[in-house]
């Protein structure tokens, strides 16, 4: 099975975006339709934030999704039952 990237967010990253363009978090939580609160959450990363609101942070920002997430690679349901990549193209089951 493949493997599949999650985005994570990068706290610091949205908030030196934030920073750089002269915005509050208020400002920043209108644009994408949130409370402040959360994006000085996401910032902080005392939130885990859905990749639709770094979307959403990312569009207005005007930026790729890539400048303010890290991809983080993530076993596939059949990696994490034992089968590996190896296995899958002997066609070995676990």
């Amino acid at each position: 099975m493949p493997r599949v990237a999650t985005l994570t967010p990068n706290g610091p990253a949205v908030r030196a975006l934030r920073v750089r363009r002269g915005l509050s978090t208020t400002q920043v939580g209108k644009m994408v339709g949130r409370h402040a609160q959360t994006i000085r959450n996401v910032e902080l990363a005392k939130t885990a934030a859905s990749e639709l609101l770094m979307y959403q942070i990312a569009n207005a920002f005007k930026v790729d999704i890539t400048e303010i997430t890290v991809a983080e690679d993530k076993a596939s349901p059949a990696d994490s039952e034992g089968e590996t990549e190896a296995d899958e193209k002997a066609g070995v089951a676990a």
